[in-house]
């Protein structure tokens, strides 16, 4: 048989292309690439994992250094949603940190040249840059790349490897922050106090504004009357907010209703006057019941505190301060701090 002689390169191309096309047909040209495409995509995967493991513990080691920091602060400064911050803290900083990790994942290109350059020379990313192509030296490219593939052990090579000094780090922190978030101290009680007289303060409040609110429904009132009523109001809410201790929330009740009592008296209005009335009843009413409230939790807590724990005592204590301020029993006061 003779031999057909190619004395043009670009003949000889020509003549291979259709030798390549004709029998590896447009099923295997694909299925190359796709082959490709896939490793390339899972060597991707393997990276963006690791990534996400790196950004994560750091991200989590800050945030956990953050939360930390918090909650030794408000061992000294009053500060009632320190664990509530802290926590917010180290939730955002997980999610940061997977963010992160998968923003910082590399292109497929990059993807291949890593994977090449566990020594395979650039043969992995030419072929995946050779996708879509047809001629005979790409489908040459492919296959080569493809042998390489079919052998390459992307866990092996890409293994996933975990620094266990900020994980030790990082489980230091979180023991810390747990133990600083148990600790008792005279600031976390304050912060405590506080929060529960803004809370009342808030609930009395609203009662001001509920009887605003009858105020406006009612036309036949005297307008000048009613101004003058809600300007007291307004003056009563605000001091309300103003308050930070037990003692001052409950002189600042005993003003309103004393206030409510007077306008009631003062005003001409009759229909006014019975509002305003029963507005100061229902205040004292409700200071009452809170009181009773606060000496059967202070009596709970005695007997609670008897063969309890100092944190039962501490909390015996504060039920103790909290009822003496409400009352304004100075007695009580004195009996609180001799128990102190």
């Amino acid at each position: 048989m003779r031999l057909r002689k190619f004395n043009n390169p670009l003949q000889q191309c020509t003549f291979c292309k259709r030798v390549s096309i004709t029998t590896l047909g447009k099923e295997g040209r694909y299925s190359l690439d796709s082959k490709i495409r896939k490793f390339v995509y899972r060597v991707r995967s393997r990276i963006r994992e690791q990534l996400v493991i790196n950004n994560l513990m750091k991200a989590v080691a800050i945030g956990m250094l953050v939360a930390l920091t918090i909650s030794l602060v408000a061992l000294m400064v009053p500060f009632y949603y320190a664990i509530v911050v802290a926590t917010g803290i180290l939730m955002l900083s997980f999610f940061v940190g997977i963010v992160l990790g998968i923003r910082k994942t590399p292109t497929p290109m990059q993807s291949a040249l890593m994977a090449d350059s566990k020594g395979h020379k650039e043969k992995i990313s030419t072929a995946f840059y050779l996708s879509g192509k047809e001629d005979a030296f790409s489908t040459l490219q492919k296959k080569d790349a493809v042998r390489i593939v079919e052998q390459f052990q992307i866990r092996k090579e890409f293994p996933i490897r975990v620094n266990w000094k900020p994980v030790a780090g990082i489980l230091a922190l979180t023991i810390a922050f747990v133990i600083t978030s148990l600790i008792e101290t005279p600031a976390k009680r304050e912060a405590i106090v506080k929060h529960d007289v803004k809370q009342e303060a808030k609930e009395e409040v609203a009662r001001l504004e509920k009887v605003e609110k009858k105020l406006d429904k009612n036309s036949k009132l005297s307008k000048n009357e009613v101004a003058e009523v809600k300007e007291q109001l307004e003056t009563a809410k605000k001091e309300l907010e103003k308050a930070e201790s037990y003692e001052e929330l409950s002189k600042a009740k005993e003003r309103i209703n004393k206030k409510m009592e007077m306008a009631s008296k003062d005003v001409k209005d009759q229909t006014l006057a019975d509002i305003m009335k029963q507005a100061a009843k229902e205040g004292e009413d409700l200071t009452k019941e809170q009181e009773q409230e606060l000496a059967k939790k202070a009596k709970e807590a005695l007997e609670k505190a008897a063969n309890g724990s100092e944190k039962d005592k501490a909390k015996a204590y504060d039920e103790l301060k909290k009822l003496a301020s409400m009352t304004g029993d100075e007695q009580l006061a004195q009996a609180a701090e001799a128990y102190k």
